[in-house]
């Protein structure tokens, strides 16, 4: 298969949102979960070990209540049928505080 020439903007494909992918990273599972109000059992995904765990911690801390990613698209979320009460995606906003250092 031959390049697009340089200087095109025509791209090979379809272009769109990936549904098999959650921050440019495939999908290697889901963890279940039954932190939800109806108390049906929800499927939360993961993209790497890491993030398996820590849907693992969240699942069995007794101060989690809820818990949902941030990153996955509407289109991802409805055809994995996912529970997202918050939307997707959605923004976090941190609060930095200036002047402060870290000394060790």
């Amino acid at each position: 298969m031959k390049p697009p020439p340089s200087g095109s903007s025509e791209r090979i494909g379809t272009p769109g949102v990936d549904i098999f992918k959650i921050a440019g990273q495939s999908i290697s599972g889901y963890v279940p979960g039954l932190k939800t109000r109806d108390k049906q059992v929800m499927r939360h995904p993961y993209t790497s070990l890491l993030e398996q765990r820590l849907s693992i911690y969240l699942e069995y801390h007794p101060h989690v209540r809820f818990y949902q990613r941030g990153d996955a698209s509407e289109a991802f979320a409805q055809a994995h049928r996912l529970h997202t009460p918050l939307g997707t995606p959605y923004r976090i906003s941190y609060l930095y505080a200036h002047g402060l250092r870290n000394e060790t």
